[in-house]
């Protein structure tokens, strides 16, 4: 029998928070489901905790690899999903117990392309109550007017967060799309910019503003850690989504997701102490100048719309400053910099 739900899981190095989330994925209310576990080449006992729940969960499916990236685990895993929807699962965060019970029956009832739900971050153990401002509609209807869709869920004026891992997808839909995950070393946000390319072939999307996913973000971890060639991946990110949706007119949408990069590249420098001169070399780049020269000020924080004008203006030294004395307190929700989880 066809499982109802593939739960796609790639490991990399998180040996302290493994058991937790396969365990949340085992004792799911919804049973019908296949675990596919790939471990890209982690270089702990990863491998030992998954084979031990292998041995008591048949549902559980183990490809071993060398390490070749997140990306290439999602693909790998996706390739040999069979359930008739499908999710991705980050392998240091957990699941809610009746997640996909309640993804899984949302989906179903209204023929949805994709489900989505609120989630939560927990830094240190402090957890937040959730962290998107869902629309009010349950349901997202986009043959009505898809280029407005686009501009409004870019810019992110429509909070559906930029992971994929708060996100059931139709498996054959996904597959119609032939879309796969980009190397994360070209791609800055490979999955936002996945979950991005899959609005194109969208009709309809549920919403379920109820917390289910368990973000998890730890110092060490992806989301916190120097992230090499920043600026070239964003940019790479933003020309690229401007080629694919060439034909709408996302300008103003491109200029509100080129600042949230902007920023996040600004915190990366800051954040690890890079120093004063690649934090300039940053901040005065001549792309991002010009993409983000109409965002959309309402939509910024006042803290975000306070760099804005201080960015245009090109009081870089205040800038900096600004960001120094913001990461040296490193208090990781205070601008609400970029929700991508990266």
């Amino acid at each position: 029998m066809r499982p109802k739900i593939s739960v796609l899981i790639s490991v990399y190095n998180t040996e302290k928070y493994l058991s937790a989330c396969i365990h949340s994925v085992i004792n799911q209310t919804l049973k019908e489901i296949e675990i596919i576990i790939v471990n890209d080449g982690s270089t702990g006992d990863e491998l030992r905790i998954i084979r031990e729940f292998q041995k008591k969960d048949p549902r559980i499916i183990v490809f071993n690899i060398e390490n070749k990236g997140v990306s290439h685990a999602r693909n790998l895993a996706f390739q040999n999903a069979k359930g008739k929807y499908v999710i991705f699962i980050d392998s240091d965060d957990f699941l809610e117990h009746s997640m996909l019970s309640d993804m899984y029956n949302a989906i179903t009832k209204t023929k949805s392309d994709f489900a989505v739900c609120n989630l939560r971050r927990i830094f240190n153990n402090n957890a937040e109550a959730a962290f998107l401002k869902m629309p009010k509609e349950k349901i997202i209807d986009f043959s009505a007017d898809k280029p407005k869709l686009l501009h409004d869920i870019i810019s992110g004026k429509i909070e559906l967060a930029l992971s994929v891992s708060n996100k059931l997808y139709n498996t054959d839909f996904l597959k119609s799309t032939h879309l796969i995950f980009e190397d994360r070393n070209d791609i800055y946000a490979e999955d936002a910019f996945f979950y991005f390319k899959t609005l194109a072939f969208i009709k309809r999307a549920c919403i379920i503003d109820k917390v289910l996913y368990n973000y998890c973000q730890r110092e060490g971890s992806v989301s916190y850690s120097y992230k090499e060639n920043l600026l070239v991946r964003c940019g790479n990110f933003i020309s690229q989504i401007e080629r694919y949706y060439s034909y709408i007119d996302l300008q103003k949408a491109i200029a509100d997701r080129g600042f949230y990069f902007l920023i996040e590249i600004l915190y990366n420098e800051a954040y690890h102490k890079k120093g004063y001169k690649p934090f300039k070399d940053a901040v005065k780049n001549k792309f991002f100048a010009k993409k983000t020269k109409y965002v959309d000020k309402s939509n910024l924080s006042t803290n975000q719309r306070m760099i804005y004008v201080l960015y245009r203006l090109k009081m870089y030294i205040l800038i900096y400053l600004i960001f120094y004395f913001y990461t040296k307190r490193r208090n990781v929700y205070g601008f609400n910099y970029c929700k991508t989880d990266n």
